[in-house]
């Protein structure tokens, strides 16, 4: 997507220096997290010293709260050390993880792309890794949106505008892209859901009725 973003000409500035900024801030955290994963001393040393910093800033007001808190994320810094050092025995579960991590990203960029087609209003395939980078960003930030409705489709819309997109055709696309990767899942996970509960009554009652029987 940032290979892509440097050879689009038609980016704007700001969306361009937005996206940059995201992209360095994501790289950087990811960065800091393997390296804590491997060097858990290191983090656990930061936990300890911001643990010192909010106790000296709140004068032991919130010590109790303070030392709870110090305690589940030293576990859970344990926890997911523990985990890695798992991954690092089996690498076949990292690169099918992976395989399948690609093609599920490959998938879910080719519905924008595909919706796009059905409206009669081919994009440049730049477009769409680009737009699907900030908009995943976007959605990781936690506001407390339920299903993500809002922001999103936002995001989705002025970036397509940006890149050259008639608002029209960006507005349609963006509501449709989300009809199928949002709204459809939900249908269809919300059925799948009362099936299960459905087939998990009624087993009691088919199980009591064959034993009469």
């Amino acid at each position: 997507g940032m290979f892509l973003l440097f050879i689009e000409t038609q980016v704007n500035p700001v969306i361009f220096n937005v996206i940059l900024f995201l992209a360095a801030g994501i790289a950087v955290i990811l960065f800091l997290i393997m390296l804590f994963s491997f060097k858990v001393q290191w983090i656990l040393k930061i936990i300890d010293w911001l643990t010192r910093l909010g106790k000296f800033l709140s004068r032991e007001k919130w010590h109790g709260q303070l030392t709870k808190i110090k305690e589940d994320a030293c576990r859970v810094a344990n926890s997911f050390h523990d985990s890695m050092k798992e991954f690092k025995h089996t690498p076949k579960t990292i690169v099918a993880s992976l395989f399948y991590l690609t093609l599920s990203w490959i998938f879910s960029l080719s519905i924008p792309y595909l919706v796009f087609l059905s409206l009669q209003f081919p994009v440049s395939w730049s477009v769409i890794p680009i737009t699907s980078t900030i908009v995943l960003a976007v959605k990781s930030v936690p506001i407390g949106i339920p299903f993500e409705v809002g922001i999103p489709e936002i995001a989705m819309t002025t970036l397509y505008t940006s890149l050259g997109v008639p608002a029209g055709i960006s507005a349609t696309a963006t509501i449709l892209t989300r009809l199928i990767t949002l709204w459809l899942k939900f249908v269809i996970g919300f059925l799948a859901q009362q099936w299960l509960e459905l087939k998990t009554v009624l087993a009691p009652v088919n199980s009591i009725t064959v034993e009469k029987a």
